[in-house]
């Protein structure tokens, strides 16, 4: 685990902080599996969980729904 540790910490550098506004909790929480993911390697779920938090962005977003 100590080895990890570095790597972990890095990446958890990496990510920063980011305000991501006033948005839906649902989004919220994706969006903070996908960067856990990140932190701790797992690279599939990070893909996985940040595409997810797109698609339910525009999924949400009311603009696409009016273009028609």
């Amino acid at each position: 685990m100590e080895e990890l540790m570095p790597q972990i910490l890095e990446r958890a550098k990496k990510i920063g902080a980011v305000n991501l506004g006033n948005i839906e909790h649902s989004i919220w929480m994706t969006d903070s599996e996908a960067a856990y993911s990140f932190i701790f390697g797992l690279y599939t779920a990070t893909v996985f969980f940040a595409s997810r938090a797109v698609e339910m962005a525009i999924n949400m977003d009311v603009r696409i729904s009016q273009v028609e």
